[in-house]
């Protein structure tokens, strides 16, 4: 005589997002003792700390980007104001205020900024919803999910968009504050 016995039961459910709380629930029901339930996230823990560490260094090279990003918006203002020597003198001459020069240099480099950030998101998005869309495969045999799990976020989104114009107004200043500071003098000498 041939004895089995039951090692697990698998329970399929609608939403993933609440296998958890399922299968706690399961689990007072059944009254604990030799019961315990595993979930998929539980399941898949490793892929999961992985991609998490993976997002952590992707924000970290994302970061990198946007700094030479940063390094480029000041490169450009600094030559915009060396081709524009001869006009930020005549503005001083006529009487422009340190202050007013040095909010046209900050919103051209705002401007920049924004562009650039505005590109940058619209790529994000556009990868995002084509990922949500087409679905990166995966082979369910070694993860045990069929796919890349993908969830755009609004708040990450913001957030990534507010920094880079931050870091942007920040890499603005300094060749706005020469600007603002040049003399008419300074300006003309060569001309």
């Amino acid at each position: 005589m041939l004895f089995r016995s039951v090692t697990g039961v698998e329970v399929k459910v609608r939403n993933i997002e609440r296998a958890r709380a399922i299968g706690r629930r399961l689990e007072r029901t059944l009254g604990g003792g030799p019961y315990h339930t595993l979930d998929w996230e539980s399941l898949n823990h490793n892929l999961f700390t992985a991609l998490a560490l993976q997002k952590l260094a992707l924000s970290f090279v994302i970061t990198i980007i946007i700094v030479i990003a940063a390094f480029n918006v000041v490169a450009t203002l600094v030559m915009v104001v060396l081709d524009k020597k001869r006009e930020i003198a005549i503005l001083k001459a006529m009487g422009a205020s340190e202050g007013a020069i040095l909010r046209i240099f900050l919103t051209q480099g705002l401007a920049v900024g924004a562009l650039g950030t505005t590109i940058g998101l619209a790529c994000g998005a556009l990868n995002c919803w084509l990922l949500t869309r087409y679905r990166f495969p995966l082979d369910p045999q070694v993860y045990l999910i069929r796919y890349v799990p993908v969830r755009p976020s609004v708040a990450e989104f913001a957030f990534t968009g507010l920094v880079a114009m931050l870091i942007a107004l920040v890499a603005s200043v300094v060749p706005a504050v020469w600007a603002a500071r040049m003399t008419p003098v300074e300006g003309l000498r060569y001309e």
